[in-house]
């Protein structure tokens, strides 16, 4: 399934994740041999480290001490019921939230400029590094911001709060929509019309 487009400028783009399964995990007192059980199932290490993530066959992302969400590109497979059989013998919690937590993906050269217009954290890529997860407000919405790339971002918020997070986008990327540093290009024109220009 190809990512639904919420918002497409020359440079700025905005779509919402193709299919995925959200888990929630929480864990203590994991012991070597049940961490590397679970790690087996879950295709990636652990990130121990605050804000970090790791990724192989799965997505995961460090949202508290013992506590991480879980990103699954496959569907079809129960991911949350193999973690719960990893799990035994811990004391330990995990969840679909699935359908409780809804995603966009803000890339392109203005990425940044845009979540800055409601979101406080320090976006330089010096200070918020490529991998690394953390929670925030956008337009005083609880997000949990994800730098996924140089200039691409993916951002996890409640599913109640989805048309205003939406709504709020397209307004504050309005100021986007037309990129003079494009505007002389003849590939990006046509009919003077602007296209969409390849994303960096």
């Amino acid at each position: 399934m190809t990512d639904r487009s919420v918002l497409r400028y020359p440079q700025l783009a905005i779509d919402e994740p193709s299919r995925h399964q959200l888990s929630l995990l929480r864990a203590r007192r994991i012991d070597q041999q049940q961490r590397q059980r679970l790690e087996s199932v879950l295709g990636a290490p652990l990130p121990e480290v605050p804000n970090a993530s790791t990724s192989g066959d799965r997505e995961i992302l460090w949202l508290a001490p013992n506590q991480w969400l879980i990103r699954a590109a496959d569907t079809e497979l129960d991911i949350a019921a193999r973690i719960d059989d990893a799990c035994r013998g811990m004391l330990f919690h995990v969840a679909d939230v699935t359908d409780a937590w809804r995603a966009v993906e803000i890339d392109g050269r203005r990425s940044a400029d845009l979540i800055a217009k409601g979101c406080s954290l320090d976006l330089h890529p010096t200070v918020f590094r490529v991998g690394q997860a953390k929670r925030s407000l956008l337009s005083q919405i609880h997000v949990l911001l994800h730098r996924i790339s140089g200039s691409g971002y993916r951002i996890y918020f409640d599913v109640s709060v989805w048309d205003h997070v939406v709504q709020w986008l397209k307004v504050s990327a309005e100021e986007f929509r037309r990129d003079p540093a494009l505007e002389g290009d003849a590939e990006t024109r046509r009919d003077g019309q602007i296209l969409l220009a390849p994303m960096s």
